[in-house]
């Protein structure tokens, strides 16, 4: 999700986005819990959340100070807060929903 439009433009989106959602499927499992935290981080995307589809399970962090501090894990009937939109939570069984 990127909230800032300025550096969105018609081929490309030039800068960070703001949230990431990354649903770790199959063998990409290194991949996106480790090799892309990082590369996120770096990057200073502001919030990442890691969902693992097959546990109906996720997993999110917070950029603070450079670093992702784990906010919390949600599953089963857990609402989770979006810290980039204030005022927006959204439920696990919204996101599974029909899964």
């Amino acid at each position: 999700m990127i909230c800032d439009p300025k550096i969105i433009e018609e081929t490309a989106v030039f800068g960070v986005p703001d949230f990431v959602i990354e649903i770790i499927a199959g063998k990409d499992v290194k991949r996106d819990t480790k090799d892309k935290y990082s590369v996120y981080e770096e990057a200073g995307v502001g919030e990442y959340w890691i969902v693992f589809g097959e546990m109906r399970f996720i997993e999110v962090y917070i950029l603070e100070n450079g670093k992702y501090q784990r906010l919390n894990a949600f599953s089963e009937d857990d609402v989770i807060p979006v810290k980039t939109l204030p005022g927006l939570s959204i439920s696990i069984e919204d996101i599974f929903e029909g899964v």
